[in-house]
This record gives structure tokens, C-alpha cells and sequence, in this order.
């Protein structure tokens, strides 16, 4: 059966330790030869181990007992936060880079818009054209016998006339 990478790495605190059966370290070592990124990840948690090694028995000032009592309580933490796979750094990265985008946009847009009027598109309004020739209606007045429609020209071609001007 072949191991990825995942469970190799989920092994390497036990390693790093010297908890593992002599069976399971030969083969994690056979497997930290070969993979560039476990190694990587070994050597960045055994720093790590290195440092807590140094830093903690600096924490705190109560009795021996005590103290050895906390100090396994916080590498064990320690410990099992190194167990728990991390979360892709990708993810982080493509949402940062989103809210920088937004807020640049947002700060960058009022200043682009000084100096432009906007307003809004209006809809074209049609003409009022009059037809050429439309008769007038005459209305009727108080003196009848005199009512007679004045009509406008209907710009009729002539007899006679041609349609070049």
C-alpha cells in the first residue's frame, strides 16, 4: 500500500520525537529522501520544536511539578496544532486580493470622476412637423355670408415645372 504525502506528514511530529516504531521511521526517512516538500515541512517543525524546547521552560515561575505539568499541557496543544493539516494559503490570498481590489476601486472612483459631468441618457423626443400643404380649416364667425377658407400653398408642382430646383 503507498502512503501520500498527507499521511507521511500527519507522522512526522512522531518522528521528530522519536515516538514512531523503528519500522515507521525507516520508512518516513525513506520518504523524506525522496520528497522535496516533506522535508520541507520537517525541518520547518522540527525548528519549531527546537524553539519550544528553548522558549518554554522560561514560562512561568511555580513549583517543578506544576510547572512540568503545564509545560506538557502546552507542547501537547502545540503538538496537535502541528498534526492538524493547515489550510490552503491560496484561498487567503484570492480573498485579500479581492477586498484590496474593491477598496482601491472604491477609494480610486470618486477622484477619476471629478472632473466629468454625468447624467443620465434621455429618450429622443420627436419632431412636431407640420406637413407642407395641410388646409386650414376656417371656422365659422358671426357674419356668415362672408366665410371663405384661406388655404396654404401645398407646394403642387406646377405645370409646366420640373423637380430639379
Amino acid at each position: 500500500m503507498r502512503w501520500s504525502c498527507r499521511q507521511y506528514r500527519a507522522l512526522l511530529p512522531g518522528y521528530i520525537e522519536r515516538e514512531l516504531s523503528p519500522k515507521q521511521r525507516e520508512r518516513v526517512s525513506r520518504h523524506l529522501s525522496t520528497c522535496a516538500e516533506c522535508y520541507m515541512a520537517h525541518t520547518e517543525q522540527r525548528q519549531i520544536a527546537r524553539e519550544l524546547a528553548i522558549s518554554l521552560p522560561r514560562i512561568g515561575a511555580a513549583r517543578a511539578g506544576e510547572q512540568a505539568l503545564r509545560l506538557e499541557k502546552i507542547r501537547a496543544g502545540v503538538m496537535h496544532e502541528m498534526r492538524q493539516p493547515k489550510p490552503p494559503m491560496r484561498l487567503y490570498q484570492a480573498r485579500y486580493s479581492l477586498v484590496a481590489l474593491i477598496l482601491i476601486v472604491t477609494l480610486l472612483m470618486p477622484w477619476t470622476m471629478r472632473g466629468q459631468a454625468f447624467s443620465l441618457p434621455t429618450p429622443p423626443q420627436p419632431e412636431q412637423i407640420d406637413p407642407p400643404g395641410t388646409p386650414v380649416v376656417a371656422l365659422p364667425t358671426a357674419d356668415a355670408a362672408t366665410l371663405t377658407a384661406t388655404l396654404q400653398a401645398n407646394y403642387a408642382p406646377q405645370p409646366g415645372a420640373t423637380e430639379a430646383p
